[in-house]
Protein backbone atom coordinates (compact mmCIF):
# COMPACT_ATOMS: atom_id res chain seq x y z
CA UNK A 1 0.00 0.00 0.00
CA UNK A 2 1.38 3.41 -0.90
CA UNK A 3 -0.26 6.40 0.77
CA UNK A 4 1.48 9.71 0.18
CA UNK A 5 -0.94 11.43 2.59
CA UNK A 6 0.56 9.57 5.55
CA UNK A 7 3.69 10.95 7.16
CA UNK A 8 5.12 7.69 8.50
CA UNK A 9 5.85 4.24 7.16
CA UNK A 10 3.66 1.73 8.98
CA UNK A 11 3.90 -2.02 9.03
CA UNK A 12 3.24 -5.06 11.21
CA UNK A 13 4.05 -4.21 14.80
CA UNK A 14 6.53 -7.06 15.27
CA UNK A 15 8.45 -6.18 12.10
CA UNK A 16 8.61 -2.48 12.94
CA UNK A 17 9.78 -3.32 16.47
CA UNK A 18 12.64 -5.43 15.03
CA UNK A 19 13.72 -2.62 12.70
CA UNK A 20 13.48 0.01 15.44
CA UNK A 21 15.44 -2.14 17.88
CA UNK A 22 18.16 -2.75 15.28
CA UNK A 23 18.85 1.00 15.00
CA UNK A 24 18.49 1.80 18.71
CA UNK A 25 15.12 3.55 18.55
CA UNK A 26 12.94 3.57 21.69
CA UNK A 27 9.16 3.13 21.71
CA UNK A 28 7.10 5.79 23.46
CA UNK A 29 3.66 5.45 25.09
CA UNK A 30 1.74 6.20 21.87
CA UNK A 31 3.58 3.56 19.86
CA UNK A 32 5.95 5.87 18.02
CA UNK A 33 9.72 5.49 18.18
CA UNK A 34 12.32 8.12 18.94
CA UNK A 35 16.00 7.98 18.27
CA UNK A 36 19.01 9.89 19.54
CA UNK A 37 19.45 12.80 17.12
CA UNK A 38 23.24 12.38 17.23
CA UNK A 39 22.86 8.93 15.62
CA UNK A 40 20.84 10.01 12.57
CA UNK A 41 23.90 10.18 10.31
CA UNK A 42 24.73 6.56 11.23
CA UNK A 43 21.34 5.07 10.29
CA UNK A 44 21.50 2.42 7.56
CA UNK A 45 19.33 2.61 4.47
CA UNK A 46 16.08 0.65 4.54
CA UNK A 47 15.28 -1.46 1.48
CA UNK A 48 11.78 -2.37 0.34
CA UNK A 49 11.42 -5.13 -2.24
CA UNK A 50 8.26 -4.55 -4.29
CA UNK A 51 7.60 -6.77 -7.32
CA UNK A 52 11.28 -7.76 -7.47
CA UNK A 53 12.43 -4.12 -7.52
CA UNK A 54 14.38 -2.75 -4.56
CA UNK A 55 13.39 0.70 -3.34
CA UNK A 56 15.94 2.26 -1.00
CA UNK A 57 15.04 4.80 1.68
CA UNK A 58 18.18 6.56 2.95
CA UNK A 59 18.68 6.23 6.69
CA UNK A 60 18.71 9.98 7.23
CA UNK A 61 15.23 10.17 5.65
CA UNK A 62 13.84 7.76 8.25
CA UNK A 63 13.83 10.52 10.88
CA UNK A 64 11.57 13.51 11.37
CA UNK A 65 13.23 16.11 13.58
CA UNK A 66 11.20 18.72 15.46
CA UNK A 67 12.20 20.85 18.43
CA UNK A 68 15.25 18.74 19.23
CA UNK A 69 13.36 15.43 19.18
CA UNK A 70 14.03 12.87 16.48
CA UNK A 71 11.07 10.69 15.57
CA UNK A 72 11.92 7.42 13.85
CA UNK A 73 9.47 7.54 10.94
CA UNK A 74 8.24 3.94 11.22
CA UNK A 75 5.27 2.89 13.32
CA UNK A 76 3.62 -0.45 13.99
CA UNK A 77 0.08 -0.97 12.74
CA UNK A 78 -1.56 -4.37 12.60
CA UNK A 79 -4.25 -4.60 9.91
CA UNK A 80 -6.71 -7.47 10.48
CA UNK A 81 -6.68 -8.67 6.85
CA UNK A 82 -3.01 -9.60 7.03
CA UNK A 83 0.41 -8.03 7.08
CA UNK A 84 0.25 -4.74 5.21
CA UNK A 85 2.56 -1.78 4.90
CA UNK A 86 1.69 1.86 4.32
CA UNK A 87 4.52 3.70 2.62
CA UNK A 88 3.92 7.30 3.60
CA UNK A 89 5.78 10.51 2.81
CA UNK A 90 9.08 9.13 4.11
CA UNK A 91 9.10 6.63 1.26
Amino acid sequence: IVDSGTSLITGPTTEIAKIAHSVGASRNIVGEYTIDCTKVSELPDLDFNINDKVWKVPGKDLVIEASGTCLFALMGMDIPTGPKWILGDVF
